[in-house]
């Protein structure tokens, strides 16, 4: 058959995003004019420990569009950055499954849109890291990954509403800081 080919994406390539959405491609690429990698951290503060997720994707800083996926959870002492064989294992290759905070999909519209795996059912849907690589160090752990999936946003306004993500590939960078 025809139609678009999922690239060959490694933890050499460039950060981007590969897929189709409801069908039609899209893609990002960092570096590609307004286009720039982006991370994130969604911390927990207990008692001696915190608890934290972490993002990593692309964001169009133009309309502010992009894709992110999410990967936790990690704990490790207040007041600290996780120790880098732990952030590494985190994104170890394999399958996650769909839960909030632990592996997640979100998409960004130039309409200020916010679409999410966790605003609905993912069956059927997977997500698995094939690569990933230290890009930091022990002080300032930093990790690139590759991860393919499959899955449906909803629409976070109105869960009603959602769009299909097939053939998705994503090379992205995640910071343990």
């Amino acid at each position: 058959g025809g139609g678009p080919v999922q690239p060959n994406l490694t933890t050499a390539s460039t950060i981007q995003f590969w897929g189709l959405v409801d069908g039609s491609l899209e893609t990002y690429t960092a570096g590609g004019g307004s286009t720039m990698a982006a991370t994130g951290k969604d911390s927990t503060l207990g008692p001696d420990s915190t608890t934290a997720s972490y993002a990593g994707g692309l964001l169009n800083t133009l309309d502010m569009s992009g894709i992110f996926a999410t990967v936790g959870t990690l704990k490790y002492p207040n007041a600290s950055t996780p120790a880098e064989a732990n952030f590494l294992a985190l994104f170890a290759p394999g399958n996650l499954t769909y839960t909030a905070k632990i592996a997640e999909i979100t998409l960004r519209t130039a309409m200020g849109g916010v679409w999410s795996t966790t605003a609905g059912s993912q069956t059927g849907s997977t997500f698995e890291i094939t690569q990933s690589a230290s890009t930091g160090t022990p002080a300032a752990p930093k990790v690139k990954a590759v991860i393919k999936f499959t899955c449906k946003v909803y629409n976070t306004a109105n869960p009603t509403q959602s769009k299909a993500i097939t053939q998705g590939i994503m090379v992205a960078e995640f910071s343990g800081k």
